[in-house]
């Protein structure tokens, strides 16, 4: 087993980089830990929870946390572990926008924590650009703005969580949170494949929820109906190609089956036809 410590402020802040065969403890997270695998995966049994980091996943915590990590792999699994002090969180705080109800709930809350999406956020990016930073002679000040930059996005990512909660009537906020992020899965798959002939039941079965249940909690969250969104996205993006490519060869590539339903859709969102609409 190996643990190397790439940075330590002494007071809190620190960032591992793990690589073990196995591992079987009980372990208390920082006021704000982020911790995500780049090869192989570590199992988290929060809260009686089972999760799974591996490449692009996310597990998160903050004071209340306390989480079982198992490793049981014939390879090294290479982990990266940052932890925020208490001073650092306090130095990005003072400034900032977040009422002291945001700020608790993110602190103590534990249904914020647990895994987060990297689709969500740009936290796969910021934590990249970090341990490339780590990787060069640069100063402890760079590493301290890059662990902030990765601090507001974590603050930020899990604000628009809980204001996507309450969008949904249910009594639990750990089971509103969990529907969020299904719904998050259900809205990145249509952004990726828009130009498929989405249907409902097909996306039910790619993100995990009854029909009913998608349907109605995704018109909540994002104010339209799963295939709403998909012709907006079409329309949207139709709208950047208007000038690059002619009409009949916009509409077969964001998915219409020809040029006159496209120029009705088009005309029905915009309120003008493709000739009115100039880059």
């Amino acid at each position: 087993m190996s643990i190397d410590v790439l940075y330590s402020d002494g007071n809190g802040t620190a960032i591992r980089r793990s690589s073990v065969k196995q591992y079987d403890r009980i372990v208390s997270f920082a006021p704000v830990a982020i911790k995500t695998v780049v090869q192989g995966t570590e199992h988290y049994y929060i809260d009686r929870n089972l999760l799974k980091a591996g490449n692009q996943k996310f597990i998160v915590g903050n004071c209340n946390t306390e989480a079982r990590i198992l490793i049981d792999s014939k390879e090294d699994v290479k982990g990266i572990c940052i932890d925020f002090g208490k001073d650092l969180i306090a130095s990005y705080l003072i400034d900032s926008a977040f009422t002291s109800e945001v700020i608790d709930a993110i602190l103590y809350e534990q249904y914020l924590t647990g895994e987060l999406k990297s689709h969500c956020t740009n936290l796969p990016q910021l934590v990249q650009d970090l341990m490339l930073l780590l990787n060069k002679d640069i100063s402890v000040g760079r590493v301290e703005e890059q662990l902030l930059l990765i601090l507001q996005s974590y603050f930020d990512i899990q604000k628009f969580r809980m204001d996507l909660t309450r969008k949904l009537e249910y009594f639990r906020e750990t089971t509103k949170v969990n529907s969020i992020d299904f719904l998050m899965n259900a809205k990145e798959f249509i952004e990726t494949n828009y130009q498929s002939n989405i249907n409902l039941e097909m996306l039910s079965n790619e993100v995990g929820l009854s029909k009913f249940k998608l349907l109605r909690d995704f018109k909540s969250v994002f104010g339209l109906t799963p295939h709403d969104y998909m012709i907006k996205k079409r329309l949207q993006t139709a709208q950047e190609l208007l000038g690059k490519m002619p009409v009949q060869e916009i509409a077969c590539f964001v998915g219409f089956s020809d040029s006159s339903s496209f120029a009705k859709a088009f005309k029905g969102y915009f309120g003008k036809s493709t000739k009115h609409l100039k880059l």
